[in-house]
Order: structure tokens, then C-alpha cells, then sequence
């Protein structure tokens, strides 16, 4: 076992070297090893994964959101769940800076589709955690910015028509 390279595959080609081992020689003074081994086979593929996140983090966004979730889905209560949980929440915090940054833009320009879109993409990528609720709060105020400025304009227009009309 301790030949085999610790990868993707690792686990599956562990446990079944060991079955066939305990299958061929059942009464092995081996035994009960061999069952203390099945179980840190766990324990030492959560930790192979949990080193491919830290490599992870060379990724963009969107990739290292899926590579951290995939983590969390094989692993729950893994050994490092609290860690992947920081490094979510980090992550989802510092790109929401980035989307509240965005929106300066978007009322200078006017141009708000961009802006609701990628808050929608965001609610979307953190469906389930606090952070999409916190992206739900902020995609509020960006629209209730637009439609501000999409009354204000309304409001000009109808003055303006009024105007003509009397003089």
C-alpha cells in the first residue's frame, strides 16, 4: 500500500489490496492492522486533498470556489473543513469588495445589466452559504439605485412635456 501513489484513485486501490489480502490469508496476525489501516486510508486522502486546494489557489474564482465545494462535498466533518470554510468565506468576501467597486462604475456609465448580472452569478456560486444573502442585500441597493435614477429620469422627461404643453 505504501507504493501506491496517493492520487485520485488512491483510496478504491488501497481498500481493495487490502481486501484481497484479508480475502486470501483471513486468519493473518495482520488482521488487525490491516482494519486500523482502512480507516486512515480516509484520513490520509482527505489530506492529499486538502494539499490540491492549496495549489488551487493559483485558479481563478470560479474554478477554486469548485475545487474548495468539491472538497467539502467528499469530505464533510473532513479534518479540514474549518479551513476550507475560511478560505470560502475569504474568498467570497474579497470578490464582493471587488463587485461593490464594480458599481461605481455601472452608475457612471449608467450601464447596470453588468452590474446585477455578476451579483446574480455571485448569489448563485454561494447558493447556501451566508455570503449569498449578503450578495442579495447588495444587489438590492444597486437596484434601488438604478430605478432612483430610472424615476428621476422619468420625472424630467414628464416636466419636460408639461412645459411644451403650456407655453
Amino acid at each position: 500500500i505504501s507504493s501506491l501513489p496517493v492520487d485520485e484513485q488512491y483510496e478504491q486501490k488501497a481498500i481493495d489490496l487490502y481486501g484481497d489480502f484479508l480475502e486470501k490469508y483471513p486468519n493473518s496476525r495482520y488482521q488487525q492492522r490491516i482494519v486500523t489501516s482502512l480507516g486512515d486510508i480516509k484520513n490520509l486522502v482527505d489530506q492529499y486533498y486538502y494539499e490540491e486546494l492549496k495549489r488551487a489557489a493559483r485558479m481563478d474564482f470560479s474554478q477554486r470556489l469548485q475545487v474548495y465545494k468539491s472538497y467539502l462535498k467528499r469530505f464533510p466533518g473532513g479534518r479540514y473543513q474549518g479551513d476550507v470554510d475560511t478560505l470560502i468565506n475569504e474568498m467570497g468576501q474579497q470578490h464582493l469588495n471587488y463587485l461593490k467597486t464594480e458599481d461605481a462604475k455601472c452608475e457612471q456609465t449608467l450601464r447596470w445589466e453588468p452590474c446585477v448580472q455578476r451579483y446574480e452569478k455571485f448569489i448563485a456560486e454561494f447558493q447556501g452559504m451566508p455570503l449569498a444573502e449578503s450578495g442579495h442585500k447588495m444587489l438590492a441597493e444597486l437596484q434601488d439605485k438604478r430605478d432612483a435614477v430610472q424615476l428621476r429620469k422619468l420625472k424630467d422627461e414628464a416636466g419636460k412635456k408639461n412645459k411644451k404643453r403650456r407655453t
